[in-house]
């Protein structure tokens, strides 16, 4: 495992984010970074509203706007 300053392990995050990594302080490790092994799945949004809005609502989002325009 490589071992990197704070300082340096801030500054290059993008180029270091992929290895696991010892970050250490003035010589003092004070603590590891361990990447994520594998991607989070895709939040399915359209299943998540239709879960959580079980009933529909009164108007459309189209009325919705169109009543926004008259103002």
């Amino acid at each position: 495992m490589r071992t990197l300053t704070i300082r340096r392990f801030t500054r290059d995050f993008s180029k270091v984010r992929g290895e696991p990594l010892t970050v250490t302080e003035r010589g003092r490790p004070i603590g590891t970074w361990n990447p994520r092994s594998a991607k989070p799945e895709p939040v399915n949004f359209a299943r998540r509203a239709r879960q959580d809005f079980k009933t529909k609502l009164p108007f459309t989002f189209a009325e919705l706007l169109k009543e926004g325009k008259k103002r």
